[in-house]
């Protein structure tokens, strides 16, 4: 996971930037479903100032089956399953942010929109093994939110990482987060702002409805 630890350094460098590093990520986008990048988004850091952040060219999904999301991103993902032993994530497509965050460049609103507000009609036109991300701010204040659901018929539970935003550089902070229960809403929050965030080890839990 090497490589991913570039992209996310280069979350802080802006696009017009980018275009004289390397892409560290073009051996996996050949392999497999990547975000185009090349545009940067604003993170509010209190109600009155914001920091960019560049979306950088880079995979949805990670090689040893670690997500990556940005802030202001909603996307699904198929979760293949045998009982209880889960295959690594598949990207399906981003839709309209749900906590959208301001980017430059392309324009959010020519994706499609998730129906419905609850779990249930949210995941309705998706087959089973289906796992919804949203990710962002709401608004203007600081906090982070992570929303989730799928449809498997276990609970699920995840490790995120998330990178806190500091001078020319992202801290990598591993993070609680609770069980997911199928067709429920699950709420992850911070009181402050977060660059991307990693969701790896997407697992059926053995230690019953515990939050770590």
């Amino acid at each position: 996971m090497a490589w991913i630890w570039r992209i996310i350094v280069l979350g802080l460098v802006m696009a017009s930037a980018q275009a004289a590093e390397p892409d560290p990520a073009a051996a996996i986008c050949a392999k497999t479903a990547c975000r185009a990048g090349g545009f940067s988004i604003k993170v509010s850091v209190d109600k009155e100032h914001f920091t960019s952040l560049a979306v950088t060219h880079s995979p949805y999904v990670e090689e040893d089956g670690t997500i990556l999301i940005f802030p202001g991103e909603t996307l699904v993902f198929h979760l293949p399953a045998e009982g209880d032993k889960l295959g690594a994530p598949q990207f399906v497509a981003e839709y309209a942010p749900q906590m959208p965050a301001e980017r430059d460049t392309p324009d959010s609103r020519s994706l499609p929109k998730l129906s419905g507000a609850l779990p249930a009609d949210v995941l309705a036109p998706f087959p089973t093994g289906s796992f919804v991300i949203s990710y962002g701010q709401r608004g203007r204040e600081p906090s982070t939110y992570l929303i989730m659901a799928h449809n498997l018929p276990q609970t699920l539970k995840l490790d995120a990482v998330m990178m806190i935003i500091r001078p020319g550089k992202y801290e990598p902070h591993a993070t609680s987060t609770c069980p997911l229960m199928s067709k429920v809403f699950g709420f992850e929050h911070w009181p402050h702002p977060i660059g991307p965030m990693l969701l790896k080890n997407i697992r059926v839990p053995t230690g019953g409805m515990v939050c770590d």
